[in-house]
């Protein structure tokens, strides 16, 4: 009953920041996990952002009451391995109970439908929105607009029975949410 699995991750970000009114910022992850095959093992997952604080540019010198404002926009891709469980991927055996000549014997039998194509499940998010202060940032708040599509679900879908089993994990499906945030 035991099982291990390994998750290993890169990670590497960069920022610039001008004058304090212009903000971008990249970040790419590259993770790779045992629960996949050779093939599918690594994920590359990358993400960028851009900000503008409107608050710190010349022309809101007057507007006393605003004391932030920020318009920014995102895109990025996250990987999930968690739903493929340990070795997935591979075919696997377990005790079964076998009848020869009347007697009883015990031997193995295969307990999964092997995948050696399954890979990560990805989020792909974009999302933009506001952020402002008002009043010495007394009132502070955020109105963002969002969607995120999940691709490559892994599930379980039923087999022929002449396969030998009723089902089989693969990369198949799609979700997406998308609405609106505000804080």
């Amino acid at each position: 009953g035991e099982s291990q699995n390994t998750l290993l991750s890169y990670f590497g970000r960069a920022q610039y920041d001008f004058q304090s009114k212009y903000l971008l910022s990249g970040t790419i992850r590259r993770d790779g996990s045992s629960r996949f095959g050779d093939n599918t093992k690594w994920g590359i997952f990358p993400s960028f952002s851009a900000g503008w604080r409107i608050s710190e540019e010349s022309f809101m010198g007057n507007v006393n009451f605003v004391n932030n404002l920020k318009l920014r926009a995102a895109w990025g891709i996250t990987g999930n391995e968690s739903g493929a469980g340990n070795y997935g991927h591979i075919a696997l055996l377990e005790p079964a109970n076998y009848v020869i000549g009347g007697g009883y014997a015990v031997g193995q039998a295969p307990s999964n439908f092997p995948n050696r194509d399954l890979s990560w499940e990805q989020a792909q998010t974009i999302n933009i929105g506001v952020d402002f202060g008002i009043i010495q940032n007394r009132i502070y708040g955020s109105f963002e607009y969002y969607t995120r599509t999940n691709s490559d679900l892994l599930l379980n879908i039923p087999v022929p029975s002449a396969t030998g089993f009723t089902r089989a994990l693969t990369n198949i499906g799609e979700v997406q949410n998308k609405g609106w945030d505000l804080e």
